[in-house]
This record gives structure tokens, sequence and C-alpha cells, in this order.
């Protein structure tokens, strides 16, 4: 089943009457009711990021993510100890991705420079990221 099938068939909220956390979060519970033994992966980047972040910390799973803006603004009523595996890479000079600090603790910086970067831009970019060829970050 591909996502267009899955979203089509739940109620989820329109955009006049949530906000893209809330039916990010609408959206995993869909799932979960519908598929309650799938184990369901948490990613994304720059906002997917900061979406799949908002989701783990309020359901209590794990995300890997990077560049993305950190939730923790949305997160106030969340214990601070979870100790929830999330992983949110960044590069040191993405201004975007490193928007509103590390409140959720799952900041992991790259050592990766770019010589002729002219924007800071460039560092925000999912193309920036490499992996190596078992899927693992090279940092």
């Amino acid at each position: 089943m591909d996502m267009t099938t899955i979203v089509s068939k739940q109620n989820l909220p329109s955009s006049e009457n949530s906000q893209q956390h809330q039916k990010a979060e609408k959206f995993y519970q869909a799932l979960q009711a519908d598929y309650p033994n799938m184990t369901i992966t948490l990613t994304g980047h720059s906002l997917g990021g900061f979406l799949a972040l908002y989701v783990a910390c309020r359901q209590r799973l794990e995300a890997t993510v990077y560049n993305a803006p950190d939730p923790c603004q949305l997160l106030d009523d969340m214990p601070q100890n979870q100790q929830l595996k999330l992983k949110n890479y960044r590069h040191a000079y993405d201004a975007m991705g490193n928007f509103a600090g590390n409140g959720t603790g799952a900041e992991i910086f790259s050592n990766r420079r770019f010589v002729l970067a002219r924007t800071p831009f460039v560092y925000h970019g999912i193309a920036s990221w490499r992996f190596d060829p078992n899927g693992k970050i090279e940092r």
C-alpha cells in the first residue's frame, strides 16, 4: 500500500483546523491503529525532521533526522528525562537546521566543512550528507 492510499483513507485534520505538527501526530496514530504490528520508523530532513522529532517525543519513539530545527518549544508539557533515542544530525554552519536550540538533546554535529561554500544554505541541503557502503552516516 502506498502513502497516498493510506493518507486518503484516513480522516486527518484539514489545514483549517490543525497545525502541521498535530497532523503529523494524528497521521502516526492512524497508521499505528491500522497496522498495530508494523514497526514505524520516523525520519526526515528540515521540516520533515522537525515533525518526526515532535512525534517521536510525544509518542516516545526513536527518530533519526537531518538538519532539523528542534521542536522543544512545542513540547513544554513533556518530561525532560524521557531517555528517547533521538538523533538530529546537523552541520555546525547550518543556520536553519540549528534554529531553536537543542531542547530534545538529539543534536549530533557533523565535522564536514565545504571549502567553496558561498552561502550558509549549502550546509542545509540533504545532499550535503554522505553515507558509507553500509548505510552509516559519514560525519
